[in-house]
């Protein structure tokens, strides 16, 4: 009996699959042709790259008041639909809770400062529909006075710039 189901089911599937190929047929004869079309359909889904040309940021000072020093690196944004920016930089500050203040600017789009606490932009939207751009991402960094900061190895901070579709 479980032979005889295993070969029903078999059949059924093997007739249910030809059911839903598609066919065509006709005579050949006197140059007839005999042709047949399926649609092809493709989904794409939302796709965005980030890319930060630096692998980091950094800054050496002497320690005198009012040294401050500027670097700039590349960011590329590529999407393929319509995105929004969201830009967060933490403090450049270390343990015992000192810190310098740091500039920020993302191409022309906007310009950022942090002290003791961080930062953060959003450009709603970035592109309006699929785009490729480059901008230049400038961190400028300041020392206030001598005294203001301690000299420490162990100064840091984290800029993140996210990406988002609606």
């Amino acid at each position: 009996m479980k032979k005889i189901m295993v070969v029903v089911l078999a059949l059924s599937l093997i007739l249910g699959l030809g059911a839903l190929a598609s066919a065509a047929e006709g005579s050949l004869k006197d140059g007839g042709k005999v042709s047949d079309t399926i649609p092809v359909k493709a989904v794409v889904g939302k796709y965005a790259l980030v890319n930060i040309d630096a692998e980091s940021i950094n800054f050496v000072f002497e320690g005198a008041a009012t040294e401050n020093y500027k670097e700039t690196t590349t960011v590329a944004v590529e999407s393929n639909c319509a995105i929004n920016l969201f830009f967060e930089a933490t403090p450049l500050k270390i343990d015992d809770g000192d810190w310098i203040e740091v500039n920020y600017e993302f191409g022309n789009l906007f310009e950022l400062t942090t002290t003791d606490t961080k930062g953060e932009k959003s450009v709603n939207p970035l592109f309006t529909q699929k785009d490729k751009q480059m901008y230049n991402l400038s961190v400028t960094a300041k020392l206030a006075e001598i005294s203001s900061q301690s000299a420490s190895d162990d100064y840091s901070a984290n800029i993140t710039i996210t990406v988002f579709a609606d």
